[in-house]
This record gives structure tokens, C-alpha cells and sequence, in this order.
């Protein structure tokens, strides 16, 4: 009933306080609120007199003025009147005052607290030019706040009546290193300790660094307890508490049963996701989602398009044309005007003149890519399997074709083999051997074109088919344990061994430790340099998954010992 009542009249007031009034009538609200709602005050009675007093004060100052005032209006006048008396930082007095370190307020007290007495930021430092008169001649009575901070400091000292507390950041938060308080505090702790009757020791306290410290929780022989914090106090329990069982370790490789946690689309999704990236692969299998990105919230409107926003954008538009067979491509955007039109009110591209020019770089971008496919032969999929393994990779004429929006990877040269070794296996079954493998990318020295990045040769029929039983058996022998070689690295490994032997090593660890060139455009995409314009059957597959990959995972070991 009590609370009740509480909501009932708060429901009151609030409809009565939302209507305006004229000033005198607001008077007579406010006080009729306060007798309402707080009756005589109890532990708060000594704030109702400078309430009341400013209520009248306020009545006296807008006694002429016949406007309907808002409250709003009558609590920004009732807040001026009470921060009168409650000085420049804002203070209040009562059983606890709290205050910042001000002349002139020598006043007893039973207890004080000074707290923040770094070396930093006390005694404060002037920050006059140096063109400034005062600071060519120092004159006496000229005022100097280091001077006026240590004489409130003592005047906070020769008024503690019973206890005196002291306090300040002893240790750096980022560094950790010790940190000594502000020099008047260290002079006085100086005098004292010389004061002292021999034997008597400085009653100082340093607390643990960190704030979870259990002895933070334990009061002293004549202290209590440092923290006070229950939410601290509730972790240094929980911690204390018996732990769980820690889990198994991830290098002991994921458990029969979390390997069947997702079950993959095809054997050959399976081995192709596996080649590509093995490690993320692998933290799948125990169900973790590896990856990071960050959303950031910008000011502006970008300018222009990210390389990867506009190979998603090619590539949205590459896959309509290939999920809908009546579709032709050559239909497709035909001057940079389609390309506004078609993404129109969708936010994907800059405004104004940025989309235009981020529009005709498409447009360019779409035609080089659709005549390098027609230049290979007409499109279509064909769906081919050998034993388990199954698969519709795209066909442009008698090319196995694999399109790449951006540039290329290891992934995707990895990819085109495996897709190359399923055709040629499943030639007695197809009847069509491919003639060749290609990759269409973006060209490294024209922006705007694409190019055949890669062009592998096709093994013969019984080479594929063993080198898909010996992928499989790679597969699942490193199962239940992470490979230990990210495909990028022993890529480079193989690529800087072709261009200069001896020099695979440094490649690798700088691939895999990162570099100041880390997150710019590298040059990545001279396979066809290294290697000419075929492969063997070994070589794609052992640059990222051979036994140099092993040797590399040693000498990596060995650097980081």
C-alpha cells in the first residue's frame, strides 16, 4: 500500500508539473509538492529551509512577470538560486562534504580526505605563455598556483581534528612503475617521519596493483579492508571458488564427436574448404567461428569504394546471371548509367560524383571480365562425380574456367586444381577431358581489367585420380590435429624459392609474421612467371601442402625458440 501510494501521488505531480503556471502559483505548487511528498524531512529536514528560501527568493524575482512559465523554466531559476552558496566546483555541505582543494576554507573538521595527490597534477603548474609579462619578472604578491595549492593543502592539514587521510595513485596503470606523491605531500611525510619517536613508524599503506588482490578484501591490524566494491568482492569469491575442469587442449585435436558437429555439404566441399584453409577448417570442426572485423561509424560519407566492396559487387551480379539460365550476360550493364540505376536508394555506392566515377570503374571491371569468359567459349555447368566425390564447376567452352572478382590468392589456384583433378577423374564417366584450367583476376597492373591469372595444364586420368585418394588420406590424417602451415606461407615459401634459391625461408616467416606491408597490395599473382604457363600434378598441391610445408613448420619452430 505504501509503495502504492508513492506512485499514485508521483503520477499526480507529474501531470501537474507538465502544465504551465504563472510564478506565484509555481510557488505555491513546489511547496505544496514538498509537503507532500518528503512531509518534514526526516534525515533530510536541514535541506528543505535553503529550498524553501530559494523557492521564495526565486517568487520575489518573478513577481512582475505575467508570462505562463514551463517547468522546465522554474527549474533552471530554483537551480542558479542553489548553486549560490555552493561554490565554484559545486559542492555541498552536510554530514559529508565533499569539495575540491580551495583557499580560504579552513574550517575543522573530524575527518579529511585528500585524495588525487599525484605529482602530475598537483600543485598545479601555470600555463602562461612565454611572451607574457609575469613570466619575465617574478614580483612579490604575484599570484602563482603552485603556491596557492600548497598553502590550501596545508590549510586542509592544521584543520583535521581527528583523523587525516592521504591518498594517491601509486603505480603507472599502463607501465606499472612506482609513482611518488606530489612534492609538498613528500616534504610533510618527511617532517613527520622526523617528528616521530624513534621506533615509530609512518603510518603509510600501499595497496595491491590490482584491484582483485585478495588482499584488498582483508582488513588490517588497524585498518579495515582496503575495497569496498561487492562486484570485486563477487569475482575474488568466484575465483577462489572450486575451478571447472579446464577443457582439452586444442593441440590435442577435436573429440570424435565434436567432428561431427556440422556435417559437410560433399566430400569435395569438404576437401576443397580444408585445402584452402586448413586451421579455419580445422576450428570448425570444434565449433569456433574464427574471424574478426569492425563496423566503424564514419563522419562523412566515404569518397570511394574498397577493393572489396567492389569485387562483392561484381560478384552479386556474376552470380544473378549464372542462377538464372534465361539471363544473358552480354545483357548485363551496358554503360556506367546501369550501374547507378541499379543500386539506386541502396547506400553501395558513394553519392554524387564519387558513384559515377565508382560506376564507369565498374562498368570497365564488368566488360574486361565478360570478354575474357566469351573469349574462352560459351558457358555452362556440367555436373560431374567420381565415387564420393561430386562436383559442377564452370566450363567455358572446353576450359575449366574459376572467376575471381579480386585478386588472386593461393585459395583459388588451390581451388582450380582440385576442381581440374575431379574433371580429369571423371573423364571415362563425362567423356570431356578438360583442355586446361584457368583463373580469371583482376590484373595486377590494370586496374580496371581482367586478365587469365593462371593457367594449369590437366594430369593424366590415373596421376587425378591418385592425387585425389592421397589429398583425402592427407585430409584425414591431419583430422584430428591443425595443420600446422597456413597455405599462404608455404606459397611464398615455393614462390621466392623459384625467383631465388635460398631466399624461401625469409619469405615464408615474413608471411607469416606479418610485415609493414602486411595490409597493402602485394605482389602475390606471378605464378605464371615462375612457372611458366603450365604446372605438373605436384607442384600446386606440395607449395602448400608438401613436405617443404613441413620443413618450413620446423625452421618457424626453431626461429621462434
Amino acid at each position: 500500500g505504501r509503495w502504492l501510494r508513492l506512485l499514485d501521488r508521483l503520477q499526480h505531480w507529474l501531470t501537474v508539473l507538465r502544465q504551465g503556471a504563472l510564478a506565484a502559483r509555481w510557488a505555491e505548487l513546489l511547496v505544496e509538492l514538498l509537503a507532500d511528498l518528503f512531509g518534514d524531512g526526516g534525515e533530510a529536514a536541514w535541506e528543505l529551509p535553503p529550498l524553501l528560501a530559494a523557492i521564495d527568493g526565486w517568487q520575489q524575482a518573478a513577481a512582475g512577470c505575467a508570462l505562463i512559465l514551463d517547468a522546465q523554466v522554474v527549474a533552471d531559476g530554483l537551480d542558479e538560486g542553489l548553486s549560490v552558496d555552493s561554490g565554484r566546483f559545486g559542492h555541498r555541505s552536510g554530514a559529508l562534504t565533499i569539495s575540491a582543494l580551495e583557499p580560504m576554507r579552513a574550517i575543522p573538521h573530524r575527518v579529511i580526505v585528500l585524495m588525487g595527490l599525484d605529482a602530475g597534477p598537483f600543485p598545479r603548474q601555470s600555463t602562461r605563455s612565454g611572451f607574457h609579462l609575469m613570466e619575465s619578472r617574478r614580483r612579490l604578491g604575484d599570484p602563482d598556483p603552485a603556491d596557492q595549492d600548497r598553502y590550501a593543502l596545508m590549510e586542509a592539514l592544521l584543520s583535521a581534528r581527528d583523523h587525516l587521510l592521504i591518498s594517491w595513485s601509486c603505480r603507472d596503470d599502463r607501465s606499472g612503475d612506482p609513482l611518488e606523491p606530489a612534492s609538498p605531500v613528500r616534504q610533510w611525510m618527511q617532517w613527520l617521519d622526523g617528528e616521530l619517536e624513534q621506533g615509530s613508524a609512518l603510518p603509510l599503506a600501499s595497496h595491491a596493483p590490482s584491484p582483485l588482490e585478495r588482499s584488498n578484501f582483508l582488513p588490517g591490524l588497524e585498518r579495515p579492508a582496503p575495497s569496498c566494491d561487492r562486484r570485486l568482492l563477487a569475482a575474488r569469491q568466484l575465483l577462489e571458488s572450486a575451478p571447472p575442469s579446464p577443457p582439452d587442449a586444442l593441440l590435442q585435436g577435436p573429440m570424435p564427436e565434436q567432428l561431427e558437429r556440422e556435417a559437410p555439404a560433399s566430400p569435395l566441399d569438404d576437401l576443397a574448404a580444408w585445402l584452402k584453409a586448413p586451421q579455419k577448417h580445422w576450428l570448425r570442426s570444434l565449433g569456433l567461428r574464427p574471424g574478426e572485423w569492425q563496423e566503424r561509424i564514419e563522419d562523412l560519407d566515404p569518397l570511394a569504394l574498397e577493393e572489396r566492396q567492389r569485387a562483392a559487387l561484381l560478384r552479386d551480379l556474376l552470380a544473378e546471371f549464372e542462377a538464372d539460365p534465361e539471363l544473358d550476360a552480354a545483357a548485363g550493364p551496358a554503360e556506367s548509367a546501369d550501374w547507378l540505376e541499379r543500386y539506386r536508394g541502396q547506400g553501395r555506392l558513394p553519392a554524387l560524383a564519387g558513384g559515377e566515377l565508382e560506376a564507369e570503374g565498374l562498368q570497365q571491371r564488368w566488360a574486361s571480365l565478360h570478354s575474357n569468359l566469351e573469349a574462352l567459349g560459351p558457358h555452362h555447368r556440367e555436373p560431374l562425380a567420381w565415387e564420393s566425390w561430386q562436383g559442377a564447376p564452370r566450363w567455358q567452352g572446353d576450359s575449366l574456367v574459376l572467376v575471381q572478382t579480386a585478386r588472386i590468392k593461393p585459395a583459388q589456384r588451390l581451388e582450380l586444381w582440385l576442381q581440374l583433378l575431379l574433371a580429369v577423374a571423371a573423364t571415362p564417366d563425362s567423356g570431356r577431358p578438360p583442355r586446361q584450367g584457368v583463373v580469371i583476376a583482376r590484373d595486377e597492373k590494370l586496374k580496371n581489367r581482367f586478365s587469365p591469372q593462371l593457367t594449369l595444364s590437366p594430369p593424366p586420368l590415373e596421376q587425378a585420380r591418385a592425387e585425389l585418394e592421397r589429398l583425402t588420406a592427407l585430409q584425414q590424417l591431419w583430422r584430428c590435429s591443425c595443420w600446422p602451415v597456413p597455405p599462404l606461407s608455404g606459397w611464398a615459401w615455393v614462390q621466392a624459392e623459384a625467383k631465388r634459391p635460398g631466399t624461401g625461408f625469409e619469405a615464408a616467416q615474413r608471411s607469416w609474421e606479418g610485415g609493414p606491408n602486411q595490409w597493402a597490395e602485394r605482389q602475390q599473382e606471378e605464378m605464371v612467371v615462375c612457372f611458366g604457363a603450365g604446372l605438373e600434378a605436384g607442384d600446386l598441391i606440395d607449395a602448400a601442402f608438401g613436405d617443404r610445408a613441413q620443413e618450413l613448420w620446423g625452421r618457424l619452430l626453431e626461429a621462434q625458440r
